[in-house]
């Protein structure tokens, strides 16, 4: 490991004080002992004062102080993020200027603006993780349980970046493995059943091998109906001194967010307070939206010279999204007590791979960086739209059980039973995709068991027709499940098993 000390300064002050004393000799004076004062500042891009840090990487790629930089950077500490108690980086961006929340797609991933920029509208503004980049292809909202600190990048110095948008990006820091022994356990519980555990790990396993482990469950509800959301977090990291010059460092990342997509309220009329706002306008038959995120970065630092360093750096990144979700549709004017919606199934995959290099040294009395960055990225997307299902074209079939009686109509009466039936059948349709998911087996499998066609079974599962009977109990005996039939007609009951 090696040391990069900004400034080092030693300050002596001698203070020659003439004194008269009173004495005999009017005239006679004595020399007071000479007064040394010694003053040391030490910076380094790792060293913070509280809520400010004096030294940042992020905006040239080399550690210069914040004083020296013609660009406009932001930190937000460690300090600052524990005394914020910040679980997410939306709990951060209150306090940083020019920085505002934007669309994040139902809670699914992160989209911020900087200085009016809010950058691409699927995957939001240009974001950095320990100088890679972060926001091509998804991204569930980044957890905090494993950032040191974050660095907002305003204006040009952003260009260094390549990717990024005319207002800045930012630069997420993450927690390094340390050669000193802290472990730590913290517990949170909130309202609307909010419980969250992290541990936070570091030591030495060796006199030149270190480790970091971060770990995260957060388990919450929500004052919205229907939404409970649940989150992993692993984070692992070492750091290994190959020798006094250079330094192999490896950061990962696994994040895991199952929740549903929540798109938020409607107005009706143009008045915004309409809708009561725990009303949750989708279905939540649909279930939940998963997201995955696997993140690794590789990094090789060599100090060639005292005055010059290397660095070559790899990172791999895949993101997922999957799962069925109902919202309402764009563009519609919402006039009544019901709104159309659409359905969509989406299965989202993304890779994205990068790879660094650079040498950054002194020529003169100039700091000099010359480096170069290539990527490939690729992403692959199914949307299967599914408009014509009858049970999710009216908002006023979503509100909550208590209220089917007042939105809905009361049991018994035609909208109530339009509404009852494609329920069940909806729930049907998702207990028959479990199964066979939980069975290993394909639709394509699942229909030559029982002699129909695939597209058969995608639309049982899909609960876009209506299934025979016979071909109901085929499906389920195949899948091994058992079946349950309660029967009442007037004072006769039949219960067939």
């Amino acid at each position: 490991m090696y040391y990069n000390f900004r400034h080092h300064s030693l300050i002596a002050v001698t203070l020659l004080l003439p004194v008269h004393i009173m004495a005999h000799d009017a005239t006679a004076t004595k020399e007071l002992a000479s007064i040394s004062i010694e003053a040391t500042d030490v910076l380094s891009s790792a060293s913070s004062e509280g809520y400010y840090q004096p030294i940042v990487n992020g905006a040239t790629r080399t550690d210069v102080p914040l004083l020296e930089l013609p660009q406009s950077v932001k930190v937000i500490t460690e300090e600052t993020l524990d005394d914020l108690n910040a679980f997410r980086i939306n709990d951060a961006l209150d306090f940083v200027s020019g920085v505002s929340r934007q669309n994040n797609f139902g809670g699914t991933w992160d989209n911020i603006a900087v200085r009016g920029f809010a950058g691409n509208e699927n995957t939001g503004m240009s974001m950095m993780r320990n100088g890679f980049s972060s926001n091509r292809g998804i991204n569930p909202p980044r957890d905090m349980a494993n950032v040191q600190s974050i660095e907002f990048l305003k204006g040009p110095s952003a260009a260094l970046y390549g990717n990024s948008e005319p207002g800045g990006t930012l630069n997420i820091i993450t927690k390094k493995p340390e050669f000193k022994s802290k472990h730590a356990v913290d517990a949170s519980i909130g309202s609307y059943d909010f419980y969250r555990v992290t541990i936070d790990s570091t030591a030495a396993l060796s006199s030149n091998f270190a480790y970091r482990l971060n770990v995260a469950q957060e388990d919450k509800g929500s004052f919205r109906d229907y939404i409970d959301s649940s989150r992993t977090l692993i984070a692992p990291a070492f750091t290994w001194l190959i020798n006094n010059k250079t330094t192999l460092s490896y950061d990962g990342e696994f994040l895991r967010q199952k929740a549903p997509l929540d798109r938020g309220l409607v107005s009706i009329d143009g008045d915004t307070a309409a809708v009561p706002i725990e009303n949750f306008l989708g279905n939540p038959a649909d279930g939940d939206i998963t997201l995955n995120s696997q993140n690794h970065q590789l990094s090789l630092t060599h100090e060639i010279t005292d005055e010059w360093d290397a660095h070559i750096g790899v990172a791999h990144k895949r993101g997922s999204l999957e799962g069925l979700a109902s919202e309402v549709r764009p563009f519609t004017i919402v006039t009544g007590d019901s709104v159309n919606l659409r359905t969509r199934y989406r299965d989202y995959q993304t890779t994205d791979t990068t790879l660094q290099a650079d040498v950054h040294g002194k020529l003169k009395e100039h700091d000099l960086l010359i480096g170069t960055e290539i990527y490939q990225f690729t992403n692959d997307q199914i949307l299967n739209n599914r408009n014509k299902r009858k049970a999710l074209i009216t908002a006023k079939m979503l509100v909550p059980l208590m209220k089917k009686d007042k939105y809905i109509g009361k049991v018994g009466t035609k909208d109530r039973d339009e509404y009852e039936y494609e329920l069940r059948m909806d729930i049907l349709s998702r207990m028959i995709k479990t199964a066979r998911q939980e069975r290993n087996l394909t639709q394509e499998q699942l229909g030559s068991l029982i002699g129909v066609q695939k597209s058969q079974i995608s639309k049982l599962e899909s609960s876009s027709n209506s299934a025979s009977i016979d071909t109901l109990l085929k499906v389920f005996k195949a899948l091994k499940a058992e079946i349950h039939f309660n029967v009442k007609m007037e004072e006769d009951y039949l219960e067939l098993v």
